[in-house]
């Protein structure tokens, strides 16, 4: 495991493969962690957040952290940040929810 502070949270990734995959994934961009994430809960462009309760829990951490009023438990909750720049999480994890599949994409 690795790790890190994000903000103010420890975070601890874990990765199967060696430092290579780990390179691999600092150097992806918002679109393929997207990508990513989606394909690994055999989603298309379907809304992930709430499917796990780790995930779920660190986004709700990352919104508190930056200010946000928190108490996310699913999609809906993160609706007032799809537009929120600055919190691209909202949109990776919920893009049916955000309206779209691109974490940039304006609304």
């Amino acid at each position: 495991p690795m790790s890190e502070t994000f903000g103010q949270l420890p975070m601890t990734v874990s990765f199967g493969g060696g430092i290579e995959d780990v390179l691999a994934v600092s150097r992806m961009s918002v679109e393929e962690v997207s990508a990513r994430h989606q394909s690994k809960l055999s989603a298309t462009c379907e809304d992930i957040l709430g499917r796990t309760a780790r995930l779920t829990r660190f986004v709700d951490e990352v919104a508190k952290s930056r200010g946000h009023s928190g108490n996310i438990t699913g999609c809906a909750d993160v609706v007032p940040l799809c537009s929120d720049a600055s919190f691209p999480l909202a949109r990776v994890f919920c893009p049916e929810t955000c309206g779209c599949d691109d974490p940039f994409a304006p609304l």
